[in-house]
């Protein structure tokens, strides 16, 4: 009796919809028994769950009431969208799997090597070859390693240099293969240099093979315990230039859940100035001069902390300290063959969470705190570059919204 009330009631669900998007296949007769009726329910849910497998969409919003502070005090108060990207993904075919992501709140301009938008974040198609080999095509994540990098950017209150001023997506291939609980993962990507010849520095010519190679590895050790996120990057910028970066993160999961330490150090080398914040330095140190430096560095560690008071309440807190500096001569006005600091940054965030419907919704309202300050070194503030500090408070909501 419980089995046929279940039937007639999932039967009655079909026929709903059958009404309300008209798109069903009406039979050519009627069933004459029971097992001629559960055998249309089950066509019926196997064409609902195929629709709904090829197409789902989702919004990803972040909506703040904002106020700003820099190093001579209160700026604003104001009301804004800080994240909002529509997002598309769905299964073609079996194991042929596409994604999209447009960042509405963002600039359109269109200067990639791709010829996509700037406001595109993603999109590709992936192709599982078996359980353990996938294939992926398109605009994508760049592989930078670390955990700020790898959480959707709604959960960010504020990045760190490398996470704010790297490229982030590009378009290229990916290849990615499971060794039991370790992910491995070798990419190939557009450098896409978008700059202006006349910011080149002398002796530095732009090439026609632009490239990334990416090497990532997911880790999990001790049955999930340590879960390493390891990178490294090789960029051929320009004509023999190239970036060299390390980036190492680790997360430490505490027996309960949601609560764990993440840790990341980082390294890039750059030949030519490829995150450009050393050469910004060097146009208010120069005047007028657009030229990028040659011989940076930037480094970094980022520390943070989750702790989950129950299922709907959480806190964090996470700190960065990073440093940049340049073997370039013309900084100072001279020639020199050893490193010179160009200056620190410091960024902190604290923040609680409140998820109303339990942590797994996604669904949350925050109130957080960051701040994010550059110092710079005696010559740069003798010749009239002043420290940055910037922070904020932040009351708002965030939530991944599934659509369909």
């Amino acid at each position: 009796m419980r089995k046929l009330i279940y039937t007639m009631c999932v039967l009655g669900g079909v026929f709903a919809n059958k009404l309300a998007n008209a798109q069903s296949v009406e039979p050519t007769q009627e069933p004459d028994s029971l097992a001629q009726r559960i055998d249309l329910l089950q066509q019926e849910v196997d064409q609902l769950k195929q629709k709904n497998d090829r197409f789902n969409l989702l919004i990803n919003f972040q909506g703040n009431n904002r106020s700003n502070f820099d190093q001579n005090g209160f700026v604003d108060n104001k009301f804004t969208i800080d994240q909002f990207r529509i997002e598309m993904m769905g299964e073609l075919a079996d194991g042929l799997t596409y994604r999209f992501r447009q960042r509405i709140n963002s600039t359109s301009g269109n200067g990639n090597q791709d010829g996509l938008s700037f406001a595109t974040d993603v999109m590709e198609l992936q192709y599982e070859v078996n359980d353990d080999f996938r294939i992926k095509f398109g605009k994508q994540a760049e592989m930078l390693g670390g955990y700020e990098f790898d959480y959707n950017p709604i959960d960010i209150y504020q990045y760190t240099l490398i996470g704010n001023y790297c490229k982030g997506f590009l378009t290229g291939v990916n290849f990615s293969y499971d060794i039991g609980a370790q992910n491995l993962n070798f990419q190939i990507v557009n450098a896409d240099n978008t700059l202006s010849t006349d910011r080149l520095p002398e002796g530095v010519n732009e090439t026609g093979a632009a490239m990334g190679y990416n090497v990532l590895w997911y880790g999990s050790l001790f049955d999930g315990k340590l879960q390493p996120i390891w990178s490294y990057q090789l960029y051929n910028n320009y004509e023999d230039a190239f970036t060299k970066r390390v980036n190492l993160g680790f997360r430490i999961n505490q027996k309960k859940p949601n609560r764990f330490f993440e840790f990341e150090v980082y390294n890039s080398s750059e030949d030519v100035d490829d995150m450009k914040l050393v050469s910004d330095v060097y146009q208010q140190f120069e005047g007028n001069d657009n030229t990028l430096m040659t011989d940076v560095q930037y480094y970094g560690v980022v520390g943070k902390y989750r702790y989950a008071f129950s299922d709907k309440c959480h806190a964090l807190v996470k700190y960065a300290y990073e440093k940049a500096n340049t073997k370039d001569g013309s900084f100072y006005g001279e020639t020199s063959s050893t490193q010179s600091d160009v200056f620190t940054s410091q960024t902190g965030v604290v923040a609680f969470e409140y998820y109303p419907y339990g942590y797994a919704d996604g669904f949350r309202v925050h109130l957080a705190v960051s701040s994010q300050g550059f110092n710079y070194v005696d010559q740069v503030n003798a010749a009239g570059v002043e420290d940055i500090s910037n922070s904020s408070i932040m009351i708002g909501v965030k939530h991944r919204l599934q659509l369909f």
